[in-house]
């Protein structure tokens, strides 16, 4: 309600969701049904054309639902009132978990921001691991000094503008 009136603090704002939010044990089917009534069926129906069985397309629409759609309108929502609001997808899985995990579980940016390695089994400390956590944690701390998430030598991670569908820094394997 704060966000839909206007009525939030106008302060710089990172927010954004992973690719397998679903992994929250509270987004049961149940929830989602409850929440979008009778067009649950129809949007597993269209999910199922991208993700290829209903499992998998319930598990997405969940954290679509829940996480994905509520983070884009908050960044919104947030631009609305002219404050730098920064959106992000995070979908880096290291290698060593790609064949078990969907994706990245509710929080498994975490450790990638904060360069706490070991506080998750997620995190396999490769090469490439510490690349993505020395880049996010460049975003992270460059946002905290200055507002702004952007830093010289990394790709220009863009504010979500005022009314418009919100940008996401995407973050993911090459």
């Amino acid at each position: 309600e704060v966000f839909r009136d206007g009525r939030q603090r106008s302060v710089p704002l990172i927010i954004g969701a992973n690719s397998f939010e679903a992994s929250l044990g509270i987004l049961t089917d149940e929830l989602a049904r409850r929440t979008v009534g009778a067009s649950f069926d129809e949007l597993v129906r269209r999910y199922r054309q991208r993700y290829g069985s209903d499992e998998a397309a319930t598990l997405a629409l969940k954290g679509d639902l829940f996480v994905v759609a509520p983070a884009g309108y908050i960044a919104r929502q947030q631009a609305l009132i002219g404050a730098g609001s920064y959106l992000y997808h995070f979908d880096y899985v290291p290698g060593p978990n790609r064949e078990s995990l969907p994706g990245v579980p509710h929080m498994g940016e975490l450790p990638f921001v904060f360069g706490n390695f070991g506080k998750m089994q997620l995190v396999g400390e490769t090469e490439a691991d510490r690349h993505v956590a020395q880049m996010m944690g460049n975003y992270w701390t460059q946002f905290a000094k200055h507002g702004d998430p952007n830093c010289p030598g990394q790709s220009v991670w863009d504010a979500t503008a005022s009314g418009q569908p919100a940008p996401a820094l995407h973050i993911r394997p090459d």
